[in-house]
C-alpha cells in the first residue's frame, strides 16, 4: 500500500513545511511544531510520499478537517479531490498517477490525530487509527465495501464507530459486523478445524467508545462462546502458507464462571488483518498492553503445531 511507483524523495521544502508547521500547530513553539511534522513526515515516507506530497496532502486535509470539524467527511473530501485528480504532487502531476488510495486515508487520519486531536476524539471517530495500514482504508479501495458518506441533514446516514464504519456487514441492530471463516489449532488437535469468529461493535452506553464482542463458534457447539475481552497477535514467528495469528480471549468475569480461549488462527482474509489492526489500536488507545494480560505470556502457543492448510485443501 502507498506509493504505485517510486519516485525520488527531493530535498524538503523549507518553506512549505513552516507554512504547514503554522497551520497545523498555530500559537504552537518552532520545535514542537516541527517534532510533530518531521513524525508526519517519516508517516508519509512510509507510505511512499516524497515529503512535499505528505505537506500538500497533509494541507488539504487541515482545510477540510477545520471546515467540517469531523474526520470522516473531512477525509471524504480529501479522497474526493484525490479521486478527481485535484491534488497535484510537487512535480505538478496528479498524485493519484503515484498513489495509492488508502495511502492518502492513511496520511489523512495521522494528520487529524497528530494536528487536531480534538476532533479525533470526537464522536464520529472516537477510536484512533493505527496510521501505518488502515485495513479498512484498503478494503474500500479494493471496492469490497460501499465508502462511508457523510450523512445529510434528516438522514441518520451509516453506524460511524471509528475504525468499524467500514466493516463489510451489519447485525440486526443496525452495528459494524465482520464474520471470518478460519482454521484453528490449540494443543491437543491433530489437524487444523475450522471455525467461525464473529466481530460485532456497537455503541457503549456507559463509557465513550464502543462495545466490541466476538462470538466463536465450531460445529457442534451448543452455541457460540461469547467474549468481549479479545486480542489478536500477528504471528509471523510462524513460517506457514497462510497468515497466521494468535486469538487470546477472556469474559473477565470473575468466579467459577471466568473463561479463557486461546488457540492459533489461519486466514488468508484480509478482514482478518483488519481486525488484527482494530483491535491492537484499541487496547493502545486504551492505555493496555495490545497482548493482554501477562498469564497469556506464560507458555509460547505454536511451534509444535501440524502444517495449515487451506480449507478448501481439507
Amino acid at each position: 500500500m502507498g506509493a504505485r511507483h517510486k519516485r525520488r524523495t527531493t530535498p524538503r521544502d523549507a518553506t512549505a513545511m513552516r507554512e504547514f508547521a503554522e497551520l497545523a500547530f498555530p500559537g504552537r513553539g518552532s520545535f514542537t511544531a516541527q517534532a510533530r511534522l518531521h513524525r508526519l513526515l517519516d508517516i508519509g515516507d512510509r507510505l511512499g510520499m516524497t515529503s512535499g506530497d505528505t505537506v500538500r496532502l497533509g494541507t488539504e486535509t487541515l482545510y477540510a478537517l477545520d471546515a467540517h470539524g469531523e474526520l470522516e467527511p473531512a477525509i471524504y473530501d480529501v479522497l474526493e479531490a484525490f479521486d478527481a485528480g485535484r491534488l497535484i504532487t510537487e512535480v505538478r502531476e496528479p498524485m493519484n498517477l503515484y498513489l495509492d488510495r488508502p495511502a492518502v486515508s492513511a496520511l489523512a487520519v495521522a494528520v487529524c490525530q497528530t494536528c487536531r486531536p480534538g476532533i479525533a476524539m470526537a464522536e464520529s471517530a472516537t477510536e484512533a487509527r493505527a496510521p501505518e495500514y488502515p485495513a479498512a482504508a484498503a478494503a474500500e479501495a479494493r471496492g469490497d465495501v460501499e465508502p462511508v458518506r457523510p450523512s445529510q441533514e434528516g438522514d441518520p446516514g451509516p453506524v460511524q464507530h471509528g475504525a468499524a464504519a467500514l466493516w463489510p456487514e451489519r447485525n440486526r441492530d443496525g452495528f459494524p459486523q465482520m464474520t471470518l471463516d478460519v482454521t484453528v489449532w490449540w494443543p491437543g488437535l491433530p489437524d487444523w478445524e475450522p471455525a467461525t469468529l464473529t466481530a460485532s461493535v456497537s455503541q457503549s452506553l456507559a463509557f465513550s467508545g464502543e462495545n466490541f464482542t466476538l462470538l466463536i463458534e465450531q460445529a457442534g457447539d451448543a452455541e457460540p462462546a461469547r467474549t468481549n475481552a479479545v486480542w489478536l497477535l500477528k504471528r509471523e514467528d510462524l513460517a506457514e502458507d497462510l497468515p497466521v495469528y494468535e486469538l487470546r480471549a477472556s469474559t473477565w468475569e470473575g468466579g467459577d464462571d471466568a473463561h479463557q480461549y486461546r488457540f492459533l488462527v489461519a486466514s488468508s482474509s484480509p478482514w482478518c488483518a483488519e481486525l488484527h489492526d482494530y483491535l491492537a489500536t484499541r487496547w493502545v488507545s486504551k492505555g493496555q498492553s495490545p497482548t493482554g494480560p501477562e498469564q497469556f505470556d506464560a507458555v509460547i502457543l505454536g511451534g509444535d503445531h501440524p502444517a495449515v492448510r487451506p480449507l478448501a485443501n481439507r
